[in-house]
């Protein structure tokens, strides 16, 4: 769970140095997400980032189990590829 959080989070902190945005903590990773949202105008990316959180939350509560460990994974693999795809261009 923690990896693919910090994949999820190296990903954002990518586009945030990309685009002179803050990225020094959850609130502001949160709002990168929200600029990127605005960019390309598709929710998706709240959605998959807030799987990723899940993720972070679950390395230290051990509360999801692996079904939906697995959604989520993909939501991250989703998440790192629009981003990669935005940044890299």
């Amino acid at each position: 769970s923690e990896k693919l959080w910090g994949a999820a989070a190296h990903a954002v902190k990518a586009a945030a140095e990309q685009g002179g945005w803050k990225h020094n903590g959850h609130f502001y990773l949160h709002k990168v997400i929200n600029e990127l949202v605005l960019v390309t105008e598709d929710e998706r990316l709240n959605v998959w980032f807030d799987a990723a959180n899940q993720l972070h939350i679950n390395f230290y509560e051990n509360t999801l189990d692996s079904d939906e460990i697995d959604y989520r994974a993909q939501c991250v693999f989703d998440l790192v590829d629009m981003i990669n795809a935005i940044v890299l261009g």
